[in-house]
């Protein structure tokens, strides 16, 4: 807020008069609670004031960007990566599970690269290279499973050489992410209740207690 704005916006709020207590009662019915409703309301008057009073100071609205995720606890920023880890996982094994299903089509194609591109790769040697990242994925995905409570009713084989195997383990890939989707959903609901609560009473407080405060909260 520039100087020209900040004295349209106190210009605009000494224009306001607000009656006192005393007057708020002859015009309503003395009750238990008639202190705290005029204070709420009068809150609630000044609040719309203000917000009128920048509107007319054509000040700009703060726009809060939605939080990074570093910035989300860290459980929650665990799901996240766990399911990054599980749909590259997946990937892998579609891919691996692609190769055997075809295996004669990927034979056909490897031979003509190898004619044409003279780089000689051995089908033997990429199925080695999946099993030595299934080897490392293998313990995490494992303790993974254990975490989310889901039984396996087949262990994971120390490698990956059957079709069977393979459907096995991203049949349970994908109840992990169901699993862990499910909870993020919850956990990130209630997170962000917490943040709106917090956000809330901090606006209150800076209501009663701090000016610079309160109109920077009200911009947001």
């Amino acid at each position: 807020m520039d100087p020209e704005q900040w004295n349209i916006f106190q210009r605009e709020i000494n224009n306001h008069k607000y009656t006192t207590f005393e007057v708020y009662l002859k015009d309503s019915i003395e009750n238990e609670n008639a202190r705290q409703e005029f204070i709420n309301g009068r809150m609630n008057e000044i609040i719309q004031d203000i917000k009128f009073a920048l509107n007319v100071a054509n000040t700009k609205k703060y726009t809060r960007n939605v939080p990074k995720r570093n910035n989300l606890p860290l459980h929650i920023r665990q799901q996240f990566n766990q399911l990054y880890q599980l749909a590259s996982l997946k990937r892998y094994l579609k891919d691996h599970d692609s190769i055997l299903k075809n295996k004669n089509e990927f034979l056909d194609v490897n031979n003509t690269l190898n004619q044409t591109e003279k780089d000689y790769v051995d089908l033997k040697d990429i199925l080695v290279a999946f099993n030595k990242h299934w080897k490392c994925k293998r313990k995490w995905l494992t303790k993974l499973v254990g975490s989310q409570r889901i039984v396996l009713i087949h262990p994971f084989p120390l490698l990956l050489e059957t079709e069977t195997e393979l459907d096995r383990i991203i049949t349970v890939i994908i109840q992990l992410e169901q699993a862990i989707n499910k909870q993020l959903h919850l956990d990130r609901s209630t997170w962000d209740t917490e943040q709106i609560t917090k956000f809330i009473n901090r606006q209150d407080d800076d209501i009663k207690n701090n000016n610079k405060r309160m109109l920077n909260s009200i911009l947001e």
